[in-house]
């Protein structure tokens, strides 16, 4: 049995801390309460080797919480999605290219080479298009179509309790 050091101490009260302000999923917080349990009696003992085996659990709830968090839940967006402002010139420009490659596409080949080039006039004209609509608006637009609600919560009352005694206990004050 290793004795508990204060780095140890320090970890084990961050994640304790970190968990009593996160929102889980329901099914993460009824999984809770053995590691918690657990780390209670690693603490009591003074167990390095156990703190560090009981914090697993505990750690990866918290890590799983930020990962949500910064990811987006159900019902956000992810925190990557810079919104956009709109731009009502792009149909008018990719319809001018569209023409100008259609010009060329004769130009150069005639009718085999303008099927081509009409092909991709209408693709360069569809992503113009598709330009018009901001960022904002397309992710409002998933957020209604998606209907799985967000299902994260805070602890619940005795999860709540149990780590609160948990960071009033004596190696970890």
């Amino acid at each position: 049995m290793t004795p508990l050091t204060s780095d140890t101490r320090t970890e084990a009260r961050d994640a304790l801390v970190e968990l009593a302000d996160a929102a889980l999923p329901t099914g993460t917080w009824s999984d809770l309460p053995g590691p918690l349990d657990l780390l209670d009696r690693a603490l009591s003992a003074g167990d390095e080797e156990a703190v560090r085996a009981a914090l697993v659990p505990v750690s990866r709830a918290v890590f799983e919480a930020k990962v949500h968090t910064r990811l987006g839940g159900g019902r956000r967006s992810a925190s990557a999605v810079v919104p956009t402002k709109k731009t009502p010139a792009l149909p008018v420009v990719g319809a001018v290219c569209g023409a100008i490659l259609l010009l060329l596409g004769w130009q150069l080949g005639g009718g085999l080479v303008l099927g081509a080039t009409a092909a991709l006039s209408l693709f360069v004209f569809g992503v113009a298009l598709a330009g018009t609509r901001a960022n904002a608006e397309r992710a409002a637009d998933r957020r209604a179509r998606t209907v799985e609600p967000d299902e994260r919560v805070p602890a619940p009352a005795p999860v709540a309790e149990r780590i609160a005694a948990l960071l009033g206990r004596p190696p970890l004050v």
